[in-house]
């Protein structure tokens, strides 16, 4: 399931980016890896997707929907 059908206030992991390589390195510049532990924050069905990257300990991160629907995770 992408990002933005993932459930909030769950543990995630990020099982893939579906993109290409500088969409990636983009997310990687701010911290979203492959098989890095998230939590979805807020569920809503505008705006941006917010979370928080356990595996960094990175504050709340905002992303755009076009982004979030790209990221490919499960829950742990």
């Amino acid at each position: 399931m992408n990002l933005i059908d993932a459930a909030p206030e769950k543990k995630l992991k990020v099982r893939n980016i579906s993109s290409e390589s500088d969409f990636k390195k983009r997310l990687i510049t701010i911290g979203i890896h492959k098989d890095d532990f998230l939590i979805k924050i807020n569920q809503s069905k505008f705006g941006p997707v917010l979370i928080r990257n356990l595996s960094s300990g990175a504050a709340k991160l905002a992303l755009g929907r076009g982004v979030a629907v790209k990221i490919i995770v499960e829950y742990d």
